[in-house]
């Protein structure tokens, strides 16, 4: 999916579109953003993962879903 360096569903949100669309031509119909994967990976400190950052969420819920078809804007 992702070009080489680049964890699937991170990057510019045409990025994660492009992701979320690869996904769902393989027939995948549910999608879980963790947002503790990178600290859990060791690609930053604990302390810098997003969490519960309410502007990452509504960034995801704005750019990449269309939240009443449930389908990537």
């Amino acid at each position: 999916m992702p070009e080489s360096g680049r964890l699937p569903g991170h990057g510019t949100p045409a990025q994660v579109r492009a992701d979320l669309a690869a996904l769902a031509e393989r027939g995948v119909t549910y999608v879980v953003f963790d947002t503790c994967l990178t600290a859990y990976l060791g690609l930053v400190p604990p302390e810098r993962s997003p969490r519960h950052d309410p502007e990452l969420l509504e960034a995801v819920a704005g750019d990449l879903m269309d939240l009443r078809r449930a389908e990537p804007a």
